[in-house]
């Protein structure tokens, strides 16, 4: 029997919340969620529903004196040593930004500085954690650009971002993330801007980068498709909390939480009648409010009294493939 892959980052109880003029914003709630080395774990849900938050922290990219974090962040490091991020200092930090942990962001226009060559933005990288001289660092950038899909990549070196559509600018983003060979890339919807056919190229691209290095991703979307083309394993968000986790062929086959089977309805297929796409009615509630019960109940087709007051337990299955929270659902 083949051995499974090791849980390279592991989340416990993340709870994050901002501070605004309103008050707190709860904006995730005890999340427990992992990747496995190698594989590519999917994150969605409706915007708002705490999908980037997640992501975003573990590297750390929020404003320090607005947030609040709270729970582990476990990372296994190239070496084989066990690290909490949540623990780590700033200067402990940045060796793992950039070097072994690696972020596309949804828009290379506000990524990428619009008055610095690409070339150098991406040598910048391999200048700084490989402590590569110019002349390699530059020779290394062009290699992956290659890698990436971008043609003459010697004269597009010296050229800035106004230069490149916005697929090629994300293959610079993407370039740029993996310059220091990551063992996991952090992709926040990073084809939502770009148009179909720019989409899978660039998808085409990540998976192919992915096979060649042995890096595990995990890819925040709201595109149900992205993730059976492209996930190994998928985590449901909704309203700052996990409610469902399977593998993406588990998930699609029999899904567990209402919510998730309301999203699969909401996908159009291929031969089906003319008519009107499904939608879930009603709005996720407020973060800026303790939520009583379950916080999918308001919207939910299977709704019972007990929702409405009692917040769900989490269950998981006997081999621990399959976790959701939910009252009525049967694993």
């Amino acid at each position: 029997m083949a051995e499974k892959p090791q849980k390279i980052l592991r989340i416990n109880d993340l709870s994050v919340d901002f501070r605004s003029e309103d008050g707190h914003v709860h904006a995730v709630r005890n999340v427990n969620l992992y990747v496995r080395q190698g594989k590519t774990l999917g994150i969605v849900g409706e915007s708002g529903c705490g999908k980037s938050v997640t992501v975003r922290s573990i590297l750390w990219l929020h404003n320090i004196k607005e947030t609040k974090v709270k729970g582990e962040i476990l990372f296994t490091k190239r070496s084989g040593e066990q690290v909490d991020i949540a623990q780590m200092s700033l200067a402990e930090l940045q060796q793992i930004r950039g070097n072994e942990i690696s972020m596309i962001f949804q828009d290379p226009m506000t990524s990428l500085n619009p008055v610095v060559k690409v070339g150098v933005q991406v040598a910048e990288a391999l200048e700084k954690h490989q402590k590569l001289g110019r002349r390699e660092a530059k020779e290394r950038t062009i290699e992956l650009f290659r890698k990436v899909g971008i043609r003459s990549a010697a004269r597009r070196f010296d050229q800035y971002p106004h230069e490149f559509s916005g697929g090629m600018q994300q293959r610079i983003m993407i370039a740029m993330a993996l310059a220091c060979n990551p063992s996991i890339l952090l992709a926040d919807e990073p084809t939502t801007a770009l148009d179909v056919t720019i989409q899978a190229q660039v998808l085409k691209s990540i998976k192919e980068l992915q096979a060649q290095t042995g890096m595990a991703i995990i890819f925040i979307t709201h595109n149900l498709g992205v993730v059976a083309h492209l996930c190994d394993d998928v985590t449901v968000m909704y309203a700052g909390q996990v409610v469902e986790y399977a593998t993406t062929r588990d998930l699609f086959a029999a899904p567990l939480h209402p919510y998730t089977q309301a999203l699969l309805k909401t996908i159009p297929r291929l031969g089906m009648e003319q008519k009107k796409l499904e939608v879930i009615e009603g709005m996720p509630p407020s973060l800026k409010k303790e939520i009583t019960g379950c916080a999918f109940a308001p919207r939910c087709t299977q709704c019972m009294e007990k929702c409405k007051t009692q917040a769900p337990s989490v269950r998981i299955s006997a081999d621990g493939s399959r976790m959701v929270r939910c009252h009525a659902a049967q694993i």
